[in-house]
């Protein structure tokens, strides 16, 4: 019960014909966007009897919208409704700002907690936002629609947490307004969460075409063994980011339940992901890849 990036699953292949992922835009000639003639009859026969365009034909996009592939149209899309969730966001942290503060010496009330929510709305859509941007341009052979990570799990666990996580905090906030009110959580939980995407994202520019949201049972020749910046002394800085990411977000909103939770699933899941890469990652790189064990550590350096 977690929010995981998207790695759980093999990246399909481009000769995959079913996987949506396997075309690219110069290729698709949906996402050409190929003219129209404008005097063409509609597909399915719409028009009038002369064989003109009606009306609602005009009004019909010439190529589809959200189905899923990696198209101009569908980047833009979920792009803009990131940034609109951002813009959300920002206006509410900026209305808490200018109100009461959100910590004082004001009665805990549910409105005070609710104000909380203004930054969760900025990080959550820009950690996806950032997933895209960063694979775009330092792994661009690796980008597809699913580097937003929007649907990071085939049984939907990332958005069954985020269900999760809601209503705890709204049922505390209801129940016990103050427990969601304290100086330390809101100040350690802010750290957290920009700390984990700054490191995440570091990671990932870092390791460049290394970097995969999914496991490579094949070595890519352009797939080199990065161990300089943050990967000098922790072997898997994206995992570490991502940890101290959801580990913010649950202290943010001083959730107890899900804080528990979320770092049992992603810890379990993070150290059954490593060893997986680890085995393939000594296969690749032999020798290379050993002494690098020996002399770095996995996720937290001097502790593990």
């Amino acid at each position: 019960m977690a929010g995981f990036p998207q790695i759980i699953r093999q990246r399909p292949r481009p000769s995959d014909a079913s996987a949506p992922q396997a075309e690219s835009w110069a290729d698709n000639p949906v996402a050409r966007n190929a003219p129209r003639d404008p005097t063409a009859l509609p597909a399915d026969g719409e028009g009038d009897q002369h064989g003109t365009l009606s009306h609602l034909d005009t009004l019909r996009p010439v190529v589809p919208l959200g189905d899923g592939r990696h198209t101009p149209q569908n980047v833009a899309l979920a792009a803009f409704l990131l940034g609109s969730i951002i813009g959300v966001g920002v206006a509410w942290s900026l209305y808490t700002l200018g109100t009461a503060t959100v910590r004082g010496s004001a009665i805990p009330s549910v409105d005070r907690a609710l104000r909380l929510l203004g930054p969760v709305l900025v990080f959550l859509p820009l950690f996806h936002y950032l997933e895209y941007l960063s694979t775009a341009l330092y792994n661009p052979s690796a980008l597809g629609f699913d580097s937003f990570v929007l649907w990071p799990d085939i049984e939907g666990r990332y958005y069954q947490a985020m269900l999760f996580t809601l209503v705890e905090f709204l049922v505390e906030a209801y129940v016990a307004p103050g427990m969601k009110l304290t100086w330390w959580t809101w100040t350690t939980g802010l750290l957290l969460l920009t700390a984990g995407q700054a490191i995440r994202t570091l990671a990932m520019v870092t390791a460049k075409r290394s970097f995969s949201h999914y496991i490579a049972t094949e070595r890519d020749p352009a797939h080199v063994l990065v161990t300089h910046g943050v990967y000098r002394s922790v072997r898997h800085p994206s995992y570490a980011g991502f940890l101290l990411f959801n580990a913010g977000l649950q202290i943010y909103l001083a959730n107890p339940v899900a804080i528990v939770a979320y770092m049992m699933a992603v810890g379990q899941f993070v150290l059954r992901r490593m060893d997986q890469e680890e085995e393939l990652l000594v296969q690749f790189f032999g020798s290379a890849y050993v002494n690098y064990q020996k002399r770095t550590a996995a996720l937290i350096p001097y502790i593990y």
